[in-house]
């Protein structure tokens, strides 16, 4: 009887067992595929922004030939997510190119660059190699809009949003349009 009690609790645990694998897993399968959709929301949030913001006239800028370019300093998975979309859509009638950057010497000309969060110690460094030039700065890391990126994503609840920093953008030659304006959360 000892015998039949031991058999049956133990399978009670190993059923135990199994069904909180199956929930973490479930869990953190739901926590990876919201961080996934999480930077296609921003993903599509940087293409849209882009029509919401005027670049100062260039030659290069206005020879279509040249591509609208994005650049991704550091390791994000919104890499991927902004390949998608360059490889369907264009930004002011010009073909998107999506450049992976080991450093910021390696930044060229760029009309956005997405500063991923692992660059947090290089963050004075980086924004003072981009100061004076028209490079629309952008991140979705905490404290970066306050320490000078232009646009910085957050979550709110379950809704990603978004902040300016007005007083850096208007160090630009930039123009953001006033509807953008109206729906991000200023920084001054």
């Amino acid at each position: 009887m000892i015998f039949i009690r031991i058999e049956s609790v133990m399978k009670l645990v190993f059923r135990r067992i199994i069904f909180i694998s199956i929930s973490c897993s479930l869990f953190f399968m739901g926590v990876v595929k919201a961080q996934e959709s999480r930077y296609a929301i921003e993903a599509a949030f940087i293409q849209k922004i882009s029509r919401f913001v005027e670049w100062p006239f260039a030659k290069w800028y206005s020879n279509k030939k040249h591509s609208f370019t994005i650049s991704i300093l550091g390791d994000s998975p919104i890499l991927e997510n902004l390949q998608m979309i360059a490889s369907s859509t264009k930004i002011n009638e010009k073909k998107i190119l999506i450049k992976k950057l080991k450093n910021i010497r390696e930044l060229g000309r760029t009309n956005i660059l997405f500063i991923s969060k692992d660059q947090k110690k290089r963050l004075d460094h980086i924004l003072s190699s981009v100061e004076g030039k028209n490079i629309l700065t952008i991140s979705d890391t905490p404290g970066f809009g306050e320490k000078g990126v232009m646009i910085n994503f957050y979550q709110w609840k379950t809704f990603i949003r978004f902040e300016i920093n007005l007083k850096v953008l208007g160090q630009t030659d930039l123009v953001v349009s006033s509807r953008l304006l109206r729906v991000a959360r200023i920084i001054e």
